[in-house]
């Protein structure tokens, strides 16, 4: 997949969302003054030959997932794929689970 992200403004012929759902565009459409910003999520990104195509885009704030994995104190590393199924096995050992906060 493309990483739409770089700040420039992209041409769109219509077809699958090319964003996640939950980042932030601006869009110009075929007959329109001018950009319109929203989630991704809010557009309707294939083309019906009409007024309101998306015709092109430009990512203002990509979505990013927070990561989450586990630490153990005093042990070098992280254990990303401990899991939640066992969460109180984990925190039993000594683990402690990281959850990164985006701005």
């Amino acid at each position: 997949m493309i990483d739409y992200s770089d700040g420039k403004i992209h041409g769109w012929n219509g077809g699958a969302r090319p964003v996640h759902l939950q980042s932030e565009v601006r869009v110009w459409f075929r007959e329109d003054d001018g950009p319109s910003v929203n989630l991704a999520e809010a557009w309707l990104w294939y083309h019906s030959d009409n007024a309101s195509d998306i015709i092109a885009f430009q990512v203002t704030r990509a979505h990013r997932t927070p990561r989450r994995f586990w630490i153990k104190p005093g042990e070098p590393g992280q254990y990303p794929t401990l899991g939640d199924d066992n969460a109180e096995e984990w925190r039993r050992r000594g683990f402690i689970l990281v959850e990164e906060v985006l701005p």
